[in-house]
């Protein structure tokens, strides 16, 4: 039993004290309030309304290297990390625990974040199409391309030191001191050109998820949300009266109903996003390259299901890709500046998981008339397609072998178990929607299993228990060591892990706000410990907020797409290049993927000879995150609105 984790104890830590509403007053305190500009080496540009997030490198090892990670941290203003943080806010207020004031700050962030949050919509689309951007669009020569100013500003300033430098240096005969100095230079050009990213299904998706919970929340009765929030929130806070609970759940509401009445006016075309999901799809066995083309990292992490579903007959099989877009269309805009990281498309678990809640919480939620979009069989199919494909990454433990591969831009298979359980909850939570057809029926099938079984048996064996604690620890500042070389654990993402590792159990274990007949017996304790930990550590000094919520999509010495076997290398002009290319072609117009699906013998002759990957060594394994110190993007405020959800969710079972 859970007893432990009933209202009083898992809102309140050991002297008393309102976790849950300090954590509404933390992130109300560190949400941009006010708007200021790029300034070099003064000030980052941080845009109202916001929360902050930052790019980081995992630099790990000597206490030096432990330094360097905490100082580089640039600060970036982008629509994913804050899409998340509302909807945490969000999801934490219709649960109704919270009191009338916390209630009223998180009216009012929300209220201020959705301005901001509206302006990442795709401008190269014509509106009122509900495609986001991660990054803000500037536009430029004609054409909106993704431009992070914190980010783009000081690599295109460092690229004109170095071309002044260059010509200065020829001037003076000094070439050999130029051509020492250029690898640094050229290293801000492939940045820059990092940067140029174009709309994608993750921020989109999240879009779609936080338009439903705007719709739903604004459809609330006034008058009974009232009196719940009242009785609620009399247990909580002795000091407030009905009256002033009646005006703080107006106010509440209020806030809500213009946040989606904002979202509304930028979103409703909500049926237009089931049709580029479809458009955009992977399809293995499709008529053309557009639709066969895939990264060749994300063919070797699929390649078994993928091998299973020819032998199946299975040549309709279609799945949701990270970006909005495919190589003709790349074609045409990569001289724009507007273009996937190399040239093509990929498939990420998280990615997909995130959709598949945002599809099937818009279709049961009808979120503007979404579920009209769930009529066409090929929207159907590709979302419970992609649900298996999650499920089977799941089951055969491909995801927990292979995080690099499979979760391209989510380090943390944590965060990865919560996204899938969303979904699970969806089916399962208070809520209890029907269940439309047989591909929701589906969907609800292969998920929950997946969760219930592997996915619970991998969090329950990575779980930590430290006395009457509980916690989950990720990669971030585990693979430190002190002065004289000794391993030293600091456990920087162990917040965050700990949070959405409760989430994940919760979502998947749980209904109405009971525990399913069928819950493991080691599930609720570990809870119990994991909620203790959370309150005692969550506002405290002991450990870093922080996590790898995103990160680019090269992890180790072998995590380049080059690294993989590719049976089709071109330049994005359509120039072909032989199989046995070396690095020499490689430049950043370069086109290398698996088109199709082929036998596995020849795909280990691939592997294993000289062919399709550049004469690099081919990633046959992957040692952990801890390899090489690559880019990662960390927002305490999603660690702070994690474990808000996380704990207040927790107070609401009962035995």
């Amino acid at each position: 039993a859970l007893l432990e984790v009933c209202c009083h104890t898992a809102a309140r830590d050991a002297d008393g004290a309102d976790v849950p509403s300090l954590l509404v007053q933390r992130l109300h305190s560190l949400q941009v309030r006010s708007e200021r500009p790029f300034i070099p080496f003064v000030s980052s540009h941080q845009q109202r309304g916001l929360w902050p997030s930052y790019v980081m490198v995992n630099f790990h090892g000597a206490p030096k290297a432990a330094a360097e990670r905490a100082k580089f941290q640039t600060f970036d203003n982008n629509m994913f990390v804050s899409n998340w943080v509302a909807q945490l806010l969000l999801e934490t207020l219709a649960l109704q625990l919270l009191n009338d004031s916390d209630g009223r700050l998180v009216g009012e962030m929300i209220d201020e974040a959705m301005p901001a949050l509206m302006s990442f919509r795709d401008q190269t689309r014509a509106p009122p199409s509900p495609v986001m951007c991660f990054w803000p669009q500037r536009l430029i020569n004609g054409t909106y391309v993704a431009y992070p100013v914190n980010l783009m500003d000081p690599s295109l300033a460092l690229l004109e030191v170095g071309r002044e430098l260059e010509r200065y240096l020829d001037q003076h005969h000094l070439h050999a001191v130029w051509e020492r100095l250029a690898p640094f230079f050229s290293s801000f050009r492939d940045t820059a050109l990092a940067f140029r990213i174009p709309a994608d299904t993750d921020d989109s998706s999240a879009n779609l998820a936080l338009g439903t919970l705007l719709q739903r929340l604004s459809s609330l009765p006034s008058s009974s949300s009232s009196s719940s929030s009242s009785s609620l929130s009399s247990s909580l806070s002795s000091s407030s009266s009905s009256s002033s609970s009646a005006t703080a759940t107006a106010t509440v509401s209020s806030s809500i109903k213009r946040a989606f009445s904002v979202w509304n006016l930028t979103s409703y075309d909500v049926q237009a996003l089931g049709e580029e999901y479809v458009r955009y799809s992977y399809r293995p066995f499709g008529v053309g390259l557009d639709e066969r083309l895939i990264d060749p990292r994300a063919y070797y992490f699929a390649r078994e299901y993928l091998l299973e579903a020819e032998r199946a007959g299975d040549y309709d099989l279609a799945l949701l890709t990270t970006w909005l877009t495919n190589v003709s269309y790349s074609a045409q805009t990569f001289s724009q500046n507007v273009a996937m990281p190399f040239n093509v498309n990929n498939m990420d678990c998280s990615v997909l998981a995130n959709s598949i809640f945002a599809i099937v919480s818009g279709v049961q939620a009808n979120t503007v008339g979404f579920a009209t979009a769930w009529e066409k069989a090929p929207f159907r199919a590709l979302t419970n397609q992609s649900a298996a494909y999650v499920a089977w990454a799941i089951r055969s433990g491909r995801v927990a072998e292979r995080p690099d591969l499979g979760l391209t831009y989510y380090p943390s298979i944590y965060a990865f178990y919560w996204f899938v359980s969303r979904t699970v909850h969806e089916f399962n939570g208070d809520a209890s929607p029907q269940l439309l057809d047989s591909s929701m029926r589906s969907i609800n099938r292969t998920l929950t299993a997946a969760m219930r079984d592997q996915g619970t048996a991998y969090l329950v064996n990575a779980a930590v228990c430290n006395g009457t604690f509980v916690y989950w620890d990720d990669f971030l500042g585990d693979n430190d060591t002190t002065a004289d070389g000794k391993p030293l654990i600091r456990g920087q993402d162990r917040l965050f892990s700990t949070a959405v590792s409760m989430l994940a159990l919760l979502n998947t274990w749980t209904q109405s706000s009971r525990w399913i007949a069928q819950t493991p017996g080691a599930v609720p304790p570990l809870l119990r410990g994991a909620a203790l930990f959370l309150k005692s550590t969550i506002l405290s000094d002991e450990y870093e907020p922080w996590n790898a919520f995103f990160s680019g999509s090269v992890h180790s010495m072998t995590g380049l797409p080059f690294n993989y076997p590719a049976n089709h290398i071109s330049y994005i002009n359509g120039t072909i290049l032989p199989l046995n290319a070396t690095t020499d072609e490689v430049n950043p117009s370069l086109l290398a993927a698996m088109d199709g699906v082929i036998p596995e013998a020849i795909y280990q002759e691939m592997v294993n000879g000289p062919l399709g990957h550049f004469g690099l060594p081919v990633g046959t394994s992957f040692s952990g995150f801890n390899d090489i110190a690559f880019p990662f993007w960390c927002s305490p405020s999603i660690t702070y609105a994690t474990a808000l959800l996380a704990l207040t969710q927790a107070a609401r079972l009962v035995i």
